[in-house]
Parts: C-alpha cells; sequence; structure tokens
C-alpha cells in the first residue's frame, strides 16, 4: 500500500526498521507521557521485532504505521505516529485510526492538522469510514475526536468508539 500523509507541519512516512531508532527515540522521551495509550519498548532490539510484525501488516494490507516529521525537516526527529488498524472491506472500507505526538506540542492543534491529513489520505485510498477508540479518561483525545467530526457510536470495557466518515 502506497501512502503519504504531508499537510503544511507534518511529514508522514511508513514506521519500518530504517526509521526504527528515531521512533524509538520519541518512544523514550514520552514514555511517561504514552504509558497510559501503548507500551514503550526499554530497546531498540524490541521495537525492531516488533516492526517485523508491522511490515507483515502492510504488505497484507491490513494496517498502516505512519511515523510523523517536521515537513520542513522529513529526515529530523520523529516527533508523533498515526496508525491505521483493522484495514477491512465492511460496508466499505473501514479501517481504526490513532496517534499521539510528542508531550511538548500538545495544545498547538498539530495533532488536529495530522488527523485532517490522514483523512485526506485515506479518502484517496477508498477508506469510507473511520472508527476511533479513546479511554474514557483521555479528555484531550475525546475533544480532538469530537472536532474531527466523529461521533459517539457506543461505550464498552475497552473504551469509548467513535466514527466518521472520511469526506
Amino acid at each position: 500500500m502506497s501512502a503519504t500523509l504531508q499537510t503544511d507541519h507534518w511529514n508522514g512516512q511508513v514506521i519500518d526498521r530504517e526509521n526504527a531508532p528515531r521512533m524509538h527515540q520519541f518512544m523514550l522521551r514520552n514514555r511517561e507521557h504514552l504509558a497510559p495509550w501503548i507500551p514503550v519498548p526499554d530497546d531498540l532490539g524490541e521495537l525492531d521485532a516488533r516492526i517485523g510484525e508491522l511490515e507483515t501488516e502492510v504488505r497484507e494490507g491490513t494496517a498502516l504505521r505512519l511515523m510523523l516529521t517536521d515537513a520542513a525537516d522529513p529526515e529530523g526527529p520523529a516527533l508523533g505516529y498515526i496508525m491505521f488498524t483493522r484495514m477491512r472491506d465492511e460496508g466499505g472500507r473501514t479501517c481504526m485510526i490513532s496517534g499521539g505526538i510528542d508531550c511538548e506540542l500538545q495544545g498547538r492543534g498539530l495533532m488536529s492538522e495530522a488527523m485532517g491529513g490522514a483523512f485526506e489520505m485515506l479518502s484517496s485510498l477508498g477508506f469510507e469510514r473511520v472508527e476511533a477508540r479513546v479511554a474514557p479518561e483521555n479528555e484531550r483525545s475525546i475533544a480532538l475526536v469530537e472536532r474531527m467530526g466523529f461521533a459517539l457510536v457506543r461505550r464498552d470495557e475497552e473504551g469509548l468508539w467513535f466514527e466518521r466518515r472520511t469526506h
């Protein structure tokens, strides 16, 4: 699957073994911030093994994970990520979206910009519906998905489930 995410501030690159060290540094810098939502590997080898699994998912077309860098410095440090998982055809092409940015960058509208770019990319790839699962205590993410036009569709033991159309 060929996909690009480009906005005024962001460049999205597929997370692979080549950029794993930059992604690992992002995760270590943001360990405390990310800990409630995603596991942070202690060493690069652990992340490298996980990236092998991710590459298989990309080849199978079931997932895509992008590292976000500054659009003015695409070879610079990783500053965030956007993940598309559970890609499937189910009453139209559908996927789950999640993401995060460096804790130092929060509150500036940058994640909203990245998500907007993600919706454009998904629409160009033929996706019609996007879902998001948010932990009930993650107030920033709830506010973000609501600002981005997601509607709450259910609550369960896994969290709050939102969805929206890509266009």
